[in-house]
């Protein structure tokens, strides 16, 4: 739901400031491809993140109103695991899209990640108390 609110007041600058995109929901033609290309291969955790900023850049998107998947969270999967180095590799991606001056998205973001690091932490911390 979260992710939901989040896409609903889409901008190029609330994208910066946040990846709020479930990129199992996202859908786009083989001519953005032509246009655009495809995932930068260099990027380990945050690859999808720099294609959605991309894809903003092109364009604003369609919102469809039905849910259609959901974001779930395990320690395991590569983000899980490695969750702290994926928000520093979206920090950077952020940065090569960020307009020159903007010292305002920048501060957002590490806010919003710092909020979000520490629910992935507690998230975390349930998950092994309850077993599950």
């Amino acid at each position: 739901m979260y992710k939901d609110y989040r896409a609903r007041r889409h901008s190029f600058e609330n994208l910066l400031a946040e990846n709020y995109v479930s990129q199992m929901t996202t859908f786009w033609r083989q001519s953005v491809h032509d246009q655009i290309g495809y995932l930068d291969e260099s990027l380990k955790l945050a690859f999808d993140y720099e294609f959605w900023l991309r894809l903003a850049k092109r364009g604003a998107p369609v919102y469809l109103e039905d849910r259609i998947a959901c974001f779930r969270w395990y320690e395991t999967s590569k983000s899980g695991a490695n969750y702290k180095r994926q928000f520093e590799e979206d920090a950077e991606i952020s940065m090569r899209y960020m307009p020159t001056g903007n010292w305002l998205i920048p501060l957002r973001k590490s806010i919003k990640s710092a909020a979000i690091m520490r629910m992935y932490l507690l998230m975390s911390k349930l998950r092994r108390a309850t077993g599950r």
